[in-house]
């Protein structure tokens, strides 16, 4: 069992902003993160929403979803990973009933301290990182603030890529921070 947020008898919502094309978006209940301005602040209560079978919320969307229409499916939150076991559960169901569906996840970890993680080998695209208000207006596409990184975990093969990795330093109250970050984070043609 999960736990989603849906009003009504809605539990799949169609977006524009949460990936690339029309999406389907579930919104999942529990977030340890309290980032301030957190657009979805009622959903870090584990207990918001509702709990359903994974297999329930994959047969709605089965009747939600049309591969004419649709360009993919995203998981938010809360944080998907505060329920991470269900979530890679929910993931496998998903890829099971839909091989080719794109899928993108949102979660505030980094992905570096979600390795390895069983729902990876599920997820097209990661966005990773803390929601930072200050941050908010950088001009980036598809993330909440500029910390946010697109983080490609399968390829067209459907088999995980093996990220690359970048130094990326910066400078903030006369402390210099050294990062290693995956070089695809730094390119600009992540943020189509």
């Amino acid at each position: 069992m999960i736990r989603v947020a849906h009003q009504g008898s809605t539990l799949w919502w169609e977006s524009l902003v949460d990936g690339p094309g029309v999406r389907l978006v579930l919104f999942l209940a529990g977030c340890k993160h309290a980032c301030p301005g957190c657009h979805n602040a009622w959903l870090c209560n584990p207990q918001a929403g509702e709990s359903m079978r994974e297999s329930d919320i994959v047969s709605e969307l089965l009747r939600s979803y049309s591969s004419g229409w649709h360009d993919g499916i995203t998981i938010s939150g809360g944080d998907p990973f505060y329920q991470s076991i269900e979530l890679a559960t929910l993931l496998q169901l998903v890829r099971k009933a839909i091989p080719s569906v794109n899928i993108w996840v949102y979660t505030g970890y980094l992905y570096e301290d979600l390795l390895p993680h069983p729902a990876f080998r599920y997820i097209d695209m990661l966005v990773d990182g803390p929601y930072i208000a200050a941050r908010s207006d950088e001009g980036q596409t598809y993330r909440g603030s500029g910390n946010q990184r697109l983080i490609p975990l399968r390829t067209a093969s459907s088999s995980p890529r093996v990220a690359s990795t970048s130094l990326h330093a910066s400078l903030s109250n006369s402390n210099i921070q050294l990062r290693m970050l995956p070089a695809h984070s730094l390119q600009p043609n992540c943020d189509r």
